[in-house]
């Protein structure tokens, strides 16, 4: 270790001045301020864990897996996988953004910008919250693309209901959606900070980063269209 960051490293702060579970809320450049200022790997790993947990629950939703499997096998599953998918995205995401941050006068460490990320999707821990509760309450079949539109539940004789449209997930739908989008605010106000720019700056930052991401995706899959017709011939 170079003395500088020996020096750093003893001159931080051992304790937050905020709570930054409650803090990010309504103060996400303070939050984010304070934790970089004492610590940039404050509470990473879990943050890893819920925002993994909750990508992979979404996933078992997309693949309809509750048609073939139990809600709590599907839920443990994603429990055990939820940090190293959590840990890739925001270890590849921030390195990204760390690189592509450059191009227009970012001054953020990789540290720094990973901070922001991960306490950016502090809202994700709600949407776990609301994902355990609709598994408890309905199962498996809230793990199959058609749960959007209907509803199961136990009647008293045993028997199953179906009601379309129910009130009830319009309401978690349009709670999940808030989440969404308070957890890109909170993300474009912490990447402005670390980065030392304005929310446009954080915008392209974000987009020039998204846009690599599209990128390798749409060449790994024409590169995996070319070796199936290869493989086929």
């Amino acid at each position: 270790m170079k003395f500088t960051e020996f020096k750093e490293k003893i001159q931080m702060p051992s304790r937050l001045a905020v709570n930054p579970w409650l803090s990010i809320w309504t103060k996400p450049r303070l939050t984010i301020a304070e934790i970089i200022h004492t610590n940039p790997s404050f509470r990473f790993f879990f943050l890893c864990f819920i925002y993994g947990f909750v990508a992979l629950l979404n996933a078992g939703q997309s693949a309809s897996l509750g048609n073939t499997n139990s809600a709590w096998a599907i839920v443990l599953t994603a429990a055990i996988f939820g940090f190293l998918i959590g840990y890739l995205v925001f270890s590849i995401y921030s390195l990204l953004l760390t690189w592509t941050g450059k191009w227009i006068g970012g001054k953020g460490s990789y540290r720094e910008i990973r901070a922001a990320v991960a306490w950016s999707n502090v809202p994700v821990a709600v949407d776990l919250v609301l994902w355990l509760g609709a598994a408890a309450a309905f199962g498996a079949a809230v793990f199959t693309k058609d749960f959007s539109h209907v509803v199961y539940y136990q009647t008293s004789e045993g028997g199953m209901l179906l009601l379309p449209e129910p009130r009830l997930l319009l309401i978690v739908g349009f709670t999940r959606l808030a989440l969404g989008i308070w957890s890109l605010v909170i993300f474009l106000v912490g990447l402005s900070e670390v980065q030392g720019f304005s929310i446009f700056k954080a915008i392209l930052n974000a987009l020039f980063s998204l846009f690599i991401v599209v990128a390798a995706v749409w060449i790994a899959s024409l590169v995996a269209w070319w070796l199936h017709g290869f493989i086929q011939r």
